[in-house]
């Protein structure tokens, strides 16, 4: 089974200390997931119904994050003038440094319309 799992970094946290994080409202974070999940295609819908693709994972990351992917990249021989940010991440480092700055993890309902 597969999983998508999407990032999002929260801008509004950069002026706050690590311990003064807001509390990410559950309900609404859901509500973003189904969001995103209508916006994809007709392919993506029928492997989901279908129980190929598990719910799908929105990751709220601290501001800030994206930057640290993106130096990681370019420590490794990435262009700055053409990096952009990867859809997929296939090394343990690249994932643990998005993963180190989680501030919140959300999933859509187990089935889909």
């Amino acid at each position: 089974m597969y999983r998508t799992v999407r990032l999002m970094e929260a801008y509004g946290l950069s002026s706050l200390g690590s311990n003064d994080l807001p509390k990410l409202d559950a309900r609404v974070m859901e509500q973003c997931c189904c969001i995103v999940e209508e916006s994809f295609d007709f392919t993506y819908k029928s492997l989901r119904k279908g129980g190929a693709i598990s719910a799908l994972e929105l990751r709220v990351v601290k501001h800030g994050s994206f930057d640290e992917l993106m130096d990681f990249y370019i420590s490794k021989g990435a262009s700055i003038s053409q990096y952009k940010l990867p859809c997929c991440l296939k090394t343990e480092e690249a994932i643990k440094i998005l993963n180190s700055g989680m501030v919140g993890k959300f999933f859509s309902p187990k089935t889909i319309s």
